[in-house]
């Protein structure tokens, strides 16, 4: 997790960096020494997978020096679940990067880590220039209440987060359904029961 989400996934090139990098919002504090064994590992990581003429996913973000920048606009949706090096590949990719649109929506990681945007790339530089969208179109009032406090508890924060609180639902529905299950089969089962009613 570490090699994917701050190693490759920030585009880290040498231990130093690494040494120097913040790694706020990862749940554990890595000292310099656990850093340069991870390093180590990375780096053997690599060699292994170039012996095996393979790569990881995020490698295949980096951005070639023959790059021409061929878009007009660029469009990135979903940017929360993007790596910064997939972020800085869109970007590279607009002849103009006044001309990106990046939309996001924190509540919806799927990684349950946020990150300031100009530590993903300078050109990122949103002041002035955002949009918060505060009605909802997606959840439901009743889903919506029933997730709050439990993304509070996930992502350890029991104070009011302005992000949980700024969206408003525009639709009513049913009630969600809490279930209590111990096992992965029962959980299985149960939605199983769930779709075919």
């Amino acid at each position: 997790e570490e090699i994917e989400s701050v190693l490759s996934g920030r585009g880290i090139s040498s231990l130093e960096e690494y040494q120097e990098t913040n790694r706020s919002g990862r749940s554990i504090a890595l000292g310099s020494n656990q850093r340069a064994v991870i390093w180590g590992v990375y780096q053997e990581l690599l060699v292994e997978l170039e012996r095996g003429n393979q790569c990881l996913l995020n490698q295949r973000f980096e951005i070639p020096a023959d790059l021409e920048p061929e878009f007009d606009f660029v469009f990135i949706d979903e940017a929360q679940n993007l790596s910064p090096v997939a972020i800085r590949y869109c970007l590279a990719l607009a002849k103009n990067p006044q001309n990106v649109v990046l939309a996001t929506d924190p509540n919806q990681t799927i990684y349950g880590q946020r990150t300031s945007w100009s530590s993903v790339a300078k050109q990122l530089n949103f002041r002035g220039k955002t949009e918060i969208l505060r009605r909802n179109f997606r959840t439901t009032h009743e889903i919506w209440d029933a997730i709050r406090p439990i993304m509070k508890v996930v992502s350890g924060d029991d104070k009011d987060d302005d992000t949980l609180d700024s969206f408003e639902p525009v639709y009513h529905g049913p009630e969600p359904k809490l279930l209590k299950l111990r096992t992965r089969s029962e959980e299985v089962g149960a939605i199983d029961k769930w779709l075919a009613k």
